[in-house]
């Protein structure tokens, strides 16, 4: 569904209003409350649409997606040993595996640089006191 010119009905202006009054204290400007939204949101509609796309894939074609990647072996193979590839052929199996969580790991370094910068805001003495004594020590 595109949203670019989203429907403001009850639901949408009072699901606005809930999070960006969770995002109050937070001691950023409105636009950046706004940002944060947008920021988030679209992370996590990109992970969703490759989600879609996955099992869009795997309806239209009747290939599940352990037999589309069982059929790119030989060719990751050969590529891998040509010596084109030196860094993706040092990568471990699980890599793209199942057993990491790509989206929990993106979503909280999006959520820990937010933390950073609501901290900075915080206490902006002690960024200011560090960025001093750094200038101070550099030769």
């Amino acid at each position: 569904m595109n949203q670019a010119r989203p429907v403001l009905g009850p639901n949408a202006v009072r699901g606005l209003e809930t999070t960006l009054s969770r995002l109050e204290d937070m001691g950023l400007s409105d636009p950046e409350r706004v940002s944060v939204i947008i920021m988030v949101e679209g992370y996590v509609i990109g992970t969703a649409r490759t989600q879609v796309h996955a099992i869009e894939a795997e309806k239209k074609t009747g290939i599940t997606h352990e037999e589309f990647w069982k059929a790119q072996e030989p060719v990751l193979s050969r590529a891998m040993t040509s010596g084109v590839y030196p860094v993706m052929a040092t990568l471990s199996e699980e890599s793209f595996g199942p057993g990491f969580d790509h989206f929990e790991f993106g979503l909280q370094r999006l959520l820990d640089g937010l933390e950073v910068l609501v901290e900075r805001r915080r206490t902006p003495s002690a960024a200011a006191t560090s960025t001093k004594d750094a200038a101070e020590r550099r030769p």
